[in-house]
């Protein structure tokens, strides 16, 4: 896998509220017990 020539990542990133993003968090990516 190749990546750009510049990277980053930002540390303990947040959506801002009731953008698209963090729709996806909230109703999307949460764990839940699928065996249950």
């Amino acid at each position: 896998m190749s990546m750009p020539p510049q990277a980053a990542w930002r540390y303990d990133w947040a959506p801002e509220p009731g953008s698209a993003e963090a729709a996806l968090y909230t109703d999307f990516l949460p764990p839940r017990d699928w065996v249950a």
